[in-house]
């Protein structure tokens, strides 16, 4: 099982409901996993991410859990040209989207040159700044598994530089919990379960000041993890039920909720 990070932005925008908009990036059309589903930004831990080159380029001592905080801000990075760290000097936005670009493809081909690239330009991570809200287990059903936490990181604003990575993705939006879910139920925003039901978390946390508080809540522990289970009838119906459910707090989370399962549909899960 493979370690892998996901980082769950949230930026401050006011709308009707909710004062924060959250980036959400959709996967290529042309991927082989779940094309043209929206999703957070994220991908697989590499070893480079836990180098001791990240000693000297962190904002906090380093600890074992940093290497899934590292690759989540790298991932990020590639994916949405969005650095979640501080400069020693010039600001990350000052320097050219072209440049950037550059390095994107570079980090996106080769781990080992986020460090590089960090040290290059001043620049100090800041795995400080995110905060562990959830773990997923893939099925044991799936070949392929993955260990993914999943962190929350809070921006004052959205970066107007925010650009998707053409290579892994087809395009980037910001949009409230509840829009997300709405344009879901219509058929028009593919949802994986994970982040389909990460949403639904957020749609009773309508500011930043709530999302923070509920997310330094969890960190009391234990953060809730989920191993989903499939149980597909068919290529299009079937559901998803939960290892553990009376212990993993769902119910303390978005009210009762008693079977904890997910039906596969043709409008997405619910």
């Amino acid at each position: 099982m493979r370690p892998a990070s996901t980082v769950i932005i949230a930026a401050f925008s006011q709308s009707p409901k909710f004062n924060y908009k959250i980036l959400m990036v959709q996967r290529s059309l042309q991927s082989s996993f779940m094309p043209g589903v929206f999703v957070f930004p994220g991908g697989v831990v590499e070893t480079a991410d836990s180098d001791k080159t990240w000693e000297k380029l962190v904002d906090q001592k380093l600890s074992e859990e940093d290497k899934w905080k590292i690759g989540g801000i790298r991932e990020v990075f590639e994916e949405t040209n969005i650095l979640i760290a501080k400069p020693k000097s010039t600001p990350f936005e000052s320097f050219p989207l072209t440049e950037m670009a550059e390095w994107r493809k570079k980090v996106h081909q080769d781990a080992k040159q986020f460090p590089e690239f960090c040290a290059h330009y001043n620049f100090v991570l800041q795995p400080s700044s995110l905060t562990h809200w959830s773990s997923w287990i893939t099925p044991i059903q799936e070949k392929k598994r993955f260990d993914t936490k999943f962190y929350l990181a809070v921006l004052p604003d959205i970066p107007a530089h925010t650009s998707h990575d053409p290579l892994e993705t087809a395009a980037h939006v910001w949009v409230t919990p509840q829009e997300a879910l709405d344009q879901h139920e219509k058929g028009k925003f593919g949802l994986a379960p994970p982040t389909w039901f990460t949403l639904l978390e957020f749609l009773n946390l309508h500011t930043l000041d709530e999302l923070n508080q509920r997310a330094q809540q969890r960190q009391k522990g234990p953060v809730p993890t989920y191993t989903p289970n499939i149980n597909f009838s068919s290529k299009k119906d079937g559901f998803i039920t939960f290892e553990g459910d009376e212990s993993s707090g769902i119910n303390a989370e978005y009210g009762e909720r008693e079977d904890k399962v997910l039906l596969r549909e043709d409008r997405g899960w619910k």
